[in-house]
């Protein structure tokens, strides 16, 4: 049954943002669980995939984020741009071509001026429609501002068709972007 809450859609009882979290869990019963339960949600998660994705830390949070890493309460990276840019990833891998609404987003993200950002939504794109990654990589080849972009759908389109291989290979772990 899909749930519907203030923190987004959510599956059996838990909210799409635990799910993602058990994306990356190490035990394989968790983790596939955590799969069927995105591809249930299917579409729903399009938009929560998106704003983690595009998520951006303001200052303060980087401060207390740094701080809690230097007091060793956390690591840097809990709850940081990396951390939900990568649990959204892991969503978008699971969703595939299921979560093309989101392609017109990703595009935007691409041409972002945070690198960061621009990488995972080229990570993003290849998973969810790589043919419209290597399209823009054909369009925007040999366009000056372009090079980062092409260069970060590249490294995409070829991290996509590793995974790929590695599933048809009977490997369970995608590659994950840090």
């Amino acid at each position: 049954m899909i749930t519907r809450r203030l923190s987004g859609p959510g599956y059996g009882g838990k909210a799409l943002s635990s799910w993602l979290v058990l994306l990356q869990s190490t035990n394989l019963v968790e983790r596939e669980e955590a799969e069927a339960a995105v591809r249930e949600i299917g579409t729903n998660a399009v938009p929560i995939l998106t704003a983690w994705l595009s998520h951006r830390d303001s200052a303060p949070e980087k401060w207390l984020s740094g701080w809690l890493a230097r007091t060793g309460v956390f690591t840097r990276d809990r709850f940081s741009e990396n951390y939900y840019r990568s649990k959204a990833l892991c969503g978008f891998r699971v969703l595939g071509p299921t979560a093309r609404p989101a392609i017109s987003d990703l595009r935007k993200l691409i041409v972002d001026t945070d690198r960061g950002l621009s990488l995972y939504a080229s990570y993003a794109l290849a998973l969810v429609a790589p043919a419209e990654a290597q399209k823009l990589v054909e369009e925007w080849s040999g366009v000056t501002n372009r090079n980062l972009v092409v260069s970060n759908l590249r490294k995409a389109l070829v991290m996509r068709n590793v995974f790929m291989e590695s599933q048809s290979a009977g490997h369970d772990h995608a590659p994950v972007a840090h």
